[in-house]
């Protein structure tokens, strides 16, 4: 048997939606202009992790001793020949293997369909990666790190432990990691980050934003509008606020500097500016200053 495997799938010029899990093992979705549905999966040991292979092991164990183990490369060659691949009205299901032994064989999925798709991807523990620009975008992943190009509609992305990028989302992000940097390139819908201890890092921001990190710096490279409320237990805020736009600031710091480079005034507007600001960090400076574009 064959520890590569490769489908083909007539789907026209029509985006589909794309489900993909696996147990163990880097995903990448990759969008384009081609018509169809191509998928590519196949055994990846360069993706193994210490948790998968003790899992691996134990059962291997088990089964040697009832006379039913498999050697790896049958095992690694069944994992791919039992991954679920198949396209129903108009939805793309890649699922690994439930049999415990074969779950926690890295396999590698590699999708490539049409731009627009939608993109649903959960790995127990490994990277994913969506190339193009997906419509909403829900990804998960135990351990390993999410990369998202570009999403037209709301991106979920949560890893356990590995950062997480996501490039121009004008309908927002929600994001969530325990120990990772998190990078978004522009937000324009409702956006929440979540971090216990990483670097958040926001460029273009015209939404409401709340950004809570345990251990980190929370940036915000260039604001226009929205409410945005930053806090970090420790850590550096720094907020740049694009040039005429007005904005409401009250930003502290329990153990550190809190400043504006920007003119103030202590008189409140006639109106509701369109930028407000709140920054909160319990030990690290805060700066709000010109933006950086």
């Amino acid at each position: 048997m064959s520890d590569v495997r490769m489908e083909q799938f007539d789907t026209g010029t029509d985006p589909v939606e794309i489900t993909v899990a696996t147990g163990s093992g880097r995903i990448d979705v990759r969008l384009t202009d081609e018509e169809g549905v191509d998928v590519e999966v196949r055994h990846a040991p360069e993706d193994a992790n210490a948790w998968a292979d003790g899992i691996t092991n134990l059962v291997s164990w088990f089964s040697t001793q009832f006379g039913e183990a498999k050697q790896p490369q049958d095992a690694a060659a069944e994992a791919v020949r039992r991954t679920r691949v198949e396209v129903v009205g108009g939805r793309l299901v890649v699922r690994s293997p439930k049999d415990p032994q074969l779950r926690a064989i890295p396999i590698a999925v590699v999708v490539r369909a049409r731009a627009g798709s939608v993109v649903s991807a959960r790995s127990g523990a490994g990277s994913v990666r969506v190339a193009g620009v997906a419509a909403k975008v829900d990804v998960t992943t135990g351990t390993g790190s999410i990369d998202i190009a570009e999403a037209t509609g709301a991106v979920q992305a949560t890893s356990g432990t590995g950062s997480v990028k996501v490039g121009p989302a004008p309908a927002g992000v929600q994001a969530r990691t325990g120990r990772g940097e998190v990078e978004l390139t522009a937000v324009g819908g409702p956006t929440t980050v979540i971090t216990a201890g990483g670097d958040v890092w926001l460029g273009a921001v015209s939404s409401d934003v709340t950004v809570r990190s345990g251990t980190g710096d929370i940036t915000i490279a260039d604001a226009t509008s929205g409410t945005l409320e930053l806090t970090t237990g420790s850590g550096a805020l720094r907020v740049g606020i694009r040039e005429g736009s007005p904005a409401e600031i009250d930003v502290s710091s329990g153990a550190g500097d809190a400043r504006s480079d920007l003119p103030l005034s202590g008189t409140a507007p006639e109106n509701t500016p369109p930028l407000r600001i709140r920054g909160r960090t319990g030990v690290g400076s805060a700066h709000v200053t010109a933006a950086s574009r």
